[in-house]
């Protein structure tokens, strides 16, 4: 039987597992890879990429394959869609199609003209051969200085950071079986999609075709989480790719510095389920989406040995075209060393590199070269782990390469860098420590030096990365690049500094606006727009222009071009001014994302960054919030009946006194369980500085402010957050903490702290202020979170000219205990706008009591509410509206939270109307809110379908 279906089969080769399953006609739906004829030509795509910065290089290189895939794919995609096949997902960097199919129409695929092959994509165990969990490590107590992992120390990334160059700027794509974005070392560094932040839930908003990517991607369950769950087959945690992560970036929060890049941008792409099994269409699907997103850096430690795909060249093929736009993969060599030689090292990490050594003998099609940089394993003594798998790799017998034929082959690995006993982060906690061996572990060492190497130089191309790498490697072995130690022991001292600066390269520097009044940006406002940038390159830029957009559903661009003129190489420049209209129904707090394109030296795009502001923020008379967890916070110079009233505490007699010296903080058992942000405290530590840390112990307390949630410090709550000084005998100030039974809440009181004197400062600027935690189980609110009050005495002390540059004033507000959300209400001596300052009896309460918009209906509403019938119609689709007479006014959506999720319907409301829901929204608790010149009124509805 295959043999007569094969004889149809001119040009579609059909891979093994495929045929195993046409002999046996064992039907069902299988995954499959549909590999489609017509792949880019690398010499036109050279060609259009030639002297282009890597921004306009990437954008190039994505728009043609887009292009070619739109339509080589066109008839193909038809034929599935006529068959009414769900969940078919096309992937543009290698030209196939991911997509479930039955037996009856893969038969029905094998005679046609457009295809090269077809092979069942079943997910195999990517995750390296020997990688194991190793022992984990804990760290008691943070030290006042982080130990550092030994591969940091080894590499000397210190050398790197004493120049200023940690990472800042560089995205790097973790492909691996995800992360734990919550870990403490690595929660700041997470990549943040600004776009589906400030959009809508269950939304596309940047069309990418991932509906809410707030930080990334879940390949193998096809989710936006992208956490990290590996655990090995008798359960034990692994969290691979958090471990590599933490290589990469981890910045020692928790006790052990471990990132060799710590201000790196990490992307989670999930590519590895849960048991670390992975399906290639699962990955080049996030090779494409890391492109898209930004990706400077791919690190892969997984890899697929030869014999698991049917076509390897898609794989060389992916990795050039991520070469031509400009990004740099490191790849595990694979922990194979005792295998055939020529088998030894997995796809991707069996490519070319970007840069071909000296030593390397070539044949064939060598100009064909990837992204790829082969890493191996370093034991700690310096020498080549036992594990590490040797080159050559072939290609000679590869179409359409055909080149690095054997004996001589492709000489791999091509550089080593430590990979055995490494310490990394245990993904299964949030402060936890793991050692863990492989060439994984080596991998995302390269990793982090190229994000190091990126962030001295942006235009650094794959190229000049691979080439200052292997040539300032230390020589090991024979003389020159063999297939055990490749160029050597990576020397990062030497490549930071033979790594020129970049010749053009524009960086924002920050953004201004102008409205004409205040600042702000309200509802209906014009406002210009302007950016400061700078050449960070050596040449000029001549005739720079500048280019605005924004997805922002709340903002019309009504300028958004503007000429810069030319920019030195080390100058700054101010560009706009751009124009924008804000339409009248923004909500509060609304993000408004702003893309820039710059354009100069011929037209070459030297960059695109964006940028964001807050629009429509808080006025004094209204509550502010919620944050993203719900928490709001009412003044006491507030309208609604929610507000607290300031009442100060007097300190009895039986209160403890904590004799607290300069930075210090004293631990306190609290005498209930306060909620907060949904976790359960139990104690809390009260440092000396104005402000309480939660869900961490430490006898430090932090003086460098910053406005919350600030993830540099510790999880605050931060009555009046400064530099203060205290003595032993109270000369200085006291602090005391109470229960008050009867009230059921617990008090810390900040007694005459005085602020610290720096250059001769006066010796009498106190303050007095409280916290007040209550109860939950005596004061509830709807999520069963406790509420905080701040009471004050006296405004806090302004800035002033002697004060050290660092101390910026004071800072007043809350963060969660992950530092992921939060409210200030003061910072740099300054409330924020929507809040009033903080003089003498003047208080402040956060809860998660929704404002009196949210809450139920007046008396006055309730009686008049034959006047108005609100009412769900069918599923989520629409509501019936019926108004007696005319009104003017809005009909809002909201969701649980409070968070303004769009206008339903505005201007004259009248009659019956029927008024539809986005048919988009994932099912739960939502708000209508009426707002007209006659009512307002908020109904509960539900979506559940």
């Amino acid at each position: 039987m295959l043999g007569l279906i094969l004889s149809f089969i001119i040009s579609v080769e059909v891979g093994p597992k495929l045929k195993k399953v046409l002999s046996e006609g064992k039907e069902g739906v299988y995954p499959v890879l549909i590999y489609v004829k017509n792949t880019l030509d690398e010499k036109e795509l050279e060609k259009l990429t030639e002297s282009k910065s890597k921004e306009l290089k990437r954008k190039i290189v994505i728009q043609k394959l887009k292009e070619n895939a739109a339509v080589s794919q066109k008839e193909i995609l038809n034929f599935l869609r006529g068959k009414n096949i769900k969940d078919i997902r096309p992937i543009w960097i290698v030209n196939a199609i991911y997509v479930k199919l039955d037996l009856k129409t893969i038969r029905e695929l094998l005679t046609r003209s457009d295809l090269e092959g077809i092979e069942i994509d079943e997910p195999v165990k990517a995750i390296l051969k020997d990688t194991k969990p190793g022992k984990k490590i804990r760290i008691n107590s943070i030290p006042a200085a982080p130990d550092t992992a030994w591969g940091v120390k080894y590499i000397n990334a210190k050398h790197a950071w004493s120049l200023g160059y940690k990472g800042n700027g560089v995205v790097v794509g973790i492909f691996d079986t995800g992360v734990n974005y919550n870990h403490n070392d690595i929660k700041d560094r997470i990549f943040k999609n600004e776009v589906e932040y400030a959009g809508l839930p269950g939304v596309d908003d940047d069309g990418n075709g991932y509906v809410d990517d707030y930080i990334g991607w879940d390949f193998a369950n096809w989710d936006n989480d992208p956490m990290d769950d590996y655990r090995d087959m008798w359960g034990n945690p692994v969290f691979h790719g958090s471990h590599v992560a933490g290589t990469v970036a981890g910045d020692g929060t928790s006790g052990m510095l471990t990132g060799v890049a710590p201000e790196a941008t990490i992307l989670p792409l999930k590519v590895l389920n849960s048991a670390g099994w992975a399906a290639e269409g699962w990955v080049w699907l996030a090779m494409e989406y890391g492109l898209e997103m930004g990706c400077d850096v791919m690190s892969f430690s997984i890899g697929w040995m030869n014999e698991w795909t049917l076509d390897r060249s898609r794989w060389r093929y992916a990795s050039k075209m991520v070469r031509l736009a400009g990004a740099v993969m490191s790849c595990a060599a694979g922990n194979n060393a005792n295998d055939s030689p020529t088998e030894n090292i997995p796809n991707p990490g069996s490519s070319p590199p970007p840069w071909l050594h000296p030593t390397q003998i070539a044949t064939g099609n060598v100009g064909s070269l990837s992204a790829v940089i082969t890493v191996g394993a370093l034991t700690l003594d310096g020498d080549t782990a036992g594990f590490s798998s040797v080159g050559p790799s072939y290609w000679g017998n590869v179409p359409p390469w055909n080149d690095f034929p054997l004996p001589t082959g492709l000489i791999d690995p091509d550089i080593l860098a430590p990979g055995d006993l490494v310490q990394s982060l245990a993904g299964e906690t949030n402060d936890g420590y793991r050692l863990m061996s492989g060439t994984s572990m080596a991998t995302p060492h390269i990793s982090g030096v190229l994000s190091l190497l990126f962030s001295k130089n942006p235009e650094m191309t794959p190229r000049m990365a691979d080439s200052i790498i292997e040539t300032t490697a230390t020589d090991m072995g024979p003389a020159g690049k063999d297939n055990v130690y490749g160029a050597g022991r990576l020397n990062l001292p030497l490549a930071i500094n033979s790594l020129p600066l970049p010749q053009f390269n524009l960086v924002i520097l920050k953004d201004s606006i102008y409205d004409g009044n205040d600042g702000i940006i309200k509802p209906g406002e014009t406002v210009n727009y302007y950016l400061r940038v700078k050449n960070t390159g050596t040449g000029t830029i001549t005739g720079v222009t500048a280019h605005l957009t924004s997805p922002s559903r709340y903002l019309t661009i009504v300028n958004a071009n503007t000429n810069v003129g030319n920019i030195s190489g080390g100058s700054t420049a101010l560009v706009g001014p751009f124009i924008f209209n804000v339409s009248n129904d923004v909500p509060r707090e609304a993000r408004a994302i702003f893309f820039v394109e710059f354009y100069g030296n011929s037209n070459n795009y030297y960059a695109k960054r964006f940028s964001v502001c807050i629009l429509n923020p808080y006025s004094p008379t209204e509550v502010y919030g919620p944050d993203l967890y719900g928490y709001y916070a009412y003044e006491s110079k507030d309208t609604d009946p929610y507000r607290p009233t300031f009442s100060w505490i007097p300190t009895p007699a039986n209160a403890t006194s904590h004799n607290l010296t300069d930075d210090s903080a004293a631990v306190v058992n609290l005498p209930f369980t306060f909620k907060y942000y949904n976790m359960p405290i139990s104690y809390i530590v009260i440092g000396n500085n104005g402000h309480l840390i939660v869900a961490a112990l430490s006898s430090f307390s932090p003086i460098e402010n910053m406005p919350l949630p600030y993830r540099d410090a510790y999880p605050m709550i931060s009555p009046l957050w400064a530099d203060y000084d205290q003595t032993v005998n109270g000369n200085y100030g006291y602090t005391y903490s109470f229960y008050d039974a009867a009230n059921h809440r617990f008090v810390v009181t900040y007694y005459d702290v005085r602020h610290s004197t720096y250059a001769g400062g006066p010796s009498n600027a106190y303050e007095r202020f409280q916290v007040i935690l209550y109860d939950p189980a005596y004061y509830p609110t709807p999520t069963g979170d406790g509420e905080i009050v701040f009471q004050y005495k006296r405004k806090p002390r302004l800035q002033e000219e002697y004060y050290v540059p660092w101390n910026v004033g004071c800072v007043i507000g809350i963060e969660s205990p992950y530092e992921h959300t939060g409210i200030t209400a003061w910072y740099a001596d300054a409330p924020r706008p929507g809040f009033h300052s903080p003089d003498s009896n003047y208080a402040i309460k956060f809860t998660t009591v929704q404002p009196s918009p949210f809450s139920e209906l007046s008396v006055n509403e309730r009686e008049n509410k034959n006047k108005l019938v609100l009412k769900k119609t069918i599923g989520k689709n629409e509501i019936f509206l019926s108004i007696k007479g005319e009104e003017t006014g809005f009909v809002s959506l909201y969701g649980l939270s409070g968070r303004k999720i769009g206008i339903l319907k505005n201007g004259k409301l009248s009659g019956d109307m029927y008024i539809r829901i986005p048919n988009e929204l994932p099912k739960g608790i939502y708000f209508i809110k009426i707002d007209t010149d006659k009512r307002k009124v908020t109904e509960k509805i539900v979506i559940s379908e």
